[in-house]
C-alpha cells in the first residue's frame, strides 16, 4: 500500500510545483478532490487511471454529481458509511487552510525531523513507520482538523439493544439516535477552547483528558467506518509529504470566512 501511496504523492506534488515557482493562487479543495480519486481509485478499487492534473475526467464530474445526490437524499448515512471521496478531499482541504493561518513553528520542526529521517532514508520516501509512529505531531494537527471539520458534517446514527432510562428518560429498545458530529466536537462541555485550534488536545499527555465518543469523525465504536486507518494514513502521508517540498500560505481568496457546506 505505501508504495501505490508513495507513487500517489509523487505525482502529486510535482504537479504543485507550477504553482510554486509562480506564485500563482491555487484552489487546493479541487487539487484534492483529485489526490483523493488517485488514491481511493487505486487503493481501494484497483483501478489503475490517474487523475491528478484532470479536472474534468469523467470519474471526477461523476463523482461530484453521485456523492451531491446522495447527500440530499434519505441515503446519505449509507453514503457516510460507502465512499471514501469525500470523507478523504475535504479534510484535506480544511487542513491547507488551516496550515495556511497556523504558526508554522512546530509544523516546522516537524519538517525538520522529516530531513532528519531523510538522511537515513537517501530516496526521501515516507514509510509506514515514520508516518504513524514518529511524526506524532502531524498526525495531531490531522485529528483536530478532523474535529473541526469533520468529513461527514452530518450524524452517527446508533440503534438501542435495550430498553434503557437516562435523567429519567425511558428509552425502548429499537430506538434510532442521531449524534451530530459537527456540534458535538465543538460541544464546549468536552473540548475546552472549542473553535480554537489546538493540536496539542491530541497529544498523549492529554489523552485522557477528552471523551473518546465525543470524537466522532468516523463514527464510533466497533461499527465505525472500515476506512478509518487507511484515509487518516494517507492524510498523514499527504501532509507530510507536502511539508517536506512545500510552504503554504493563505491566498487573497481564500482568507475571511469560509462557508461550509456537503
Amino acid at each position: 500500500m505505501m508504495p501505490q501511496i508513495q507513487e500517489d504523492l509523487n505525482v502529486f506534488v510535482q504537479a504543485m510545483k507550477q504553482y510554486a515557482d509562480t506564485g500563482k493562487e491555487v484552489q487546493m479543495l479541487h487539487k484534492f478532490e483529485e489526490l483523493a480519486m488517485d488514491l481511493t481509485a487505486r487503493g481501494a478499487f484497483g483501478i489503475n487511471e490517474r487523475f491528478v492534473g484532470k479536472p474534468d475526467h469523467p470519474f471526477i464530474i461523476t463523482s461530484k454529481a453521485v456523492a451531491r445526490n446522495i447527500m440530499k437524499g434519505p441515503f446519505h448515512f449509507i453514503a457516510q458509511c460507502t465512499t471514501r471521496f469525500g470523507a478523504l478531499m475535504k479534510p484535506l482541504f480544511w487542513l491547507s487552510l488551516i496550515i495556511g493561518d497556523y504558526s508554522f513553528d512546530p509544523l516546522n520542526a516537524q519538517t525538520l525531523e522529516v530531513i532528519k529521517l531523510r538522511k537515513n532514508n537517501p530516496s526521501g520516501e515516507l514509510d509506514y513507520e515514520t508516518v504513524m509512529k514518529k511524526l506524532k505531531y502531524t498526525g495531531q494537527v490531522v485529528d483536530e482538523t478532523m474535529r473541526l471539520y469533520p468529513p461527514g458534517l452530518s450524524f452517527v446514527t446508533r440503534q438501542a439493544k435495550e430498553e434503557y432510562i437516562y435523567n429519567g428518560t425511558r428509552f425502548k429498545a429499537g430506538t434510532c439516535f442521531m449524534v451530530p458530529q459537527y456540534y458535538v466536537q465543538r460541544d464546549p462541555r468536552y473540548w475546552p477552547d472549542p473553535l480554537e485550534f489546538k493540536p496539542e488536545r491530541f497529544s498523549p499527555d492529554n489523552e485522557g483528558t477528552f471523551k473518546k465518543t465525543a470524537y466522532t469523525a468516523f463514527g464510533v465504536g466497533p461499527r465505525q467506518c472500515v476506512g478509518t486507518r487507511m484515509s487518516m494514513l494517507e492524510m498523514r502521508c499527504v501532509a507530510a509529504k507536502i511539508l517536506q517540498k512545500y510552504r503554504l500560505e493563505l491566498g487573497p481568496s481564500q482568507k475571511g470566512t469560509v462557508v461550509i457546506g456537503l
